[in-house]
């Protein structure tokens, strides 16, 4: 608070030292009630009220809040319910939609008795369709589109395959004269794990 209660004395006074001890004993709780004031002010107001502000305000209107909502959720529904009652027109619907999912939210289209509308994932959807249904006549469907949130992710997919073909070859008869066949005890024969490569060693004359 920048007002200060020496300041409202005379000059000649100011600089009196009884008058600077009682100014500055009193100064604390003179801030105080400028606090306090200012708290009233705010709450008289949606959008600068608190959350005792705010709670006041659903109260009146018959709100009951969840316990996620936030404050600003919170008054939001507040003016939505503040504003019913008013006389419905197209480009009310539009500004009321503006206010309630922003500037950039799709214009709503109308066919028919078929009422369409584009409402944003992050909003108060359901709370949102059930406040449009006080305004809209009752043979008047109303048609949801749910925008989802576009995100960018530092992601990458891709795809990996194998491909394989099958041969048929021959190779040239062995010469086993200096061939041995590597065996086991069991006299079975070597092989690698997988059975396609034989263990054998080479005889050199």
């Amino acid at each position: 608070m920048d007002r200060k209660l020496i300041d409202y004395l005379p000059p000649a006074l100011q600089k009196v030292l009884e008058f600077m001890a009682i100014t500055d004993a009193q100064q604390p709780e003179i801030e105080k009630a400028w606090d306090a004031l200012n708290l009233v002010m705010n709450n008289q107001f949606i959008n600068t009220a608190t959350k005792e502000g705010v709670s006041v305000w659903e109260s009146e209107l018959g709100i009951t809040p969840l316990n996620t909502d936030t404050l600003e959720t919170r008054k939001q529904r507040i003016k939505t319910f503040w504003t019913y009652g008013v006389v419905y027109t197209y480009n009310w619907l539009v500004h009321w939609l503006k206010t309630s999912c922003g500037d950039d939210n799709p214009l709503p289209t109308i066919n028919e008795y078929t009422l369409r509308v584009a409402l944003p994932v992050s909003a108060d959807y359901i709370g949102l369709l059930e406040s449009m249904r006080r305004y809209i006549s009752a043979n008047v469907l109303i048609d949801p589109v749910i925008l989802l949130t576009k995100m960018r992710l530092p992601h990458y997919t891709g795809a990996v395959f194998r491909h394989s073909v099958v041969q048929k070859f021959q190779t040239p008869a062995w010469n086993t004269d200096n061939i041995n066949l590597l065996a086991d005890e069991n006299n079975k024969v070597l092989t690698e794990e997988y059975g396609g490569l034989i263990f054998y060693e080479e005889v050199t004359i």
